[in-house]
């Protein structure tokens, strides 16, 4: 099975962090991805499609290594870093653990596919509102909890 962790980074250092790990971990160990979309960017009146981060200052590493070992092996790694700053946990102080939950990694699966890159939805300013015309995420209601 395998294992997804959140390393927090400094924004901008992204790249220069998934290239650290590779270095580190040469075999291919770990995984480091980075969700983007692809935004659109404006200038000199030409319009070009650009890859952008989806989650600024966090890179995503996929591995088989389980949550202890990888905890130990991830301190080391950013205490040499310059740019790496924690590794995030789930849960609560005395039941916590660094992997991701299951079903958080399969809404960004979703939401993302294989390249790990959102497509954007596509709409129109008409008058004073938006109108969407086609959309990724469809949106859903949860009955009220109690």
């Amino acid at each position: 099975m395998n294992f997804w962790y959140v390393l927090f980074v400094k924004t901008g250092y992204e790249n220069e962090m998934a290239s650290q790990i590779n270095k580190v971990w040469r075999f291919g160990a770990l995984k480091p991805f980075m969700p983007a979309y692809n935004g659109r960017l404006k200038r000199a009146g030409i319009e070009s499609v650009v890859k952008r981060p989806l989650f600024p200052g966090y890179v995503f590493i996929e591995t088989k290594i389980d949550n202890v070992e990888f905890a130990i092996s991830a301190r080391s790694l950013i205490r040499l870093s310059d740019c790496a700053l924690k590794l995030l946990r789930y849960g609560g102080l005395d039941n916590f653990q660094y992997a991701m939950a299951e079903d958080e990694r399969e809404i960004l699966m979703k939401l993302c596919g294989d390249d790990f890159c959102v497509e954007m939805s596509k709409g129109f300013i008409v008058g004073d509102h938006v109108e969407v015309r086609a959309c990724l995420i469809s949106v859903t209601t949860r009955p009220n909890s109690v």
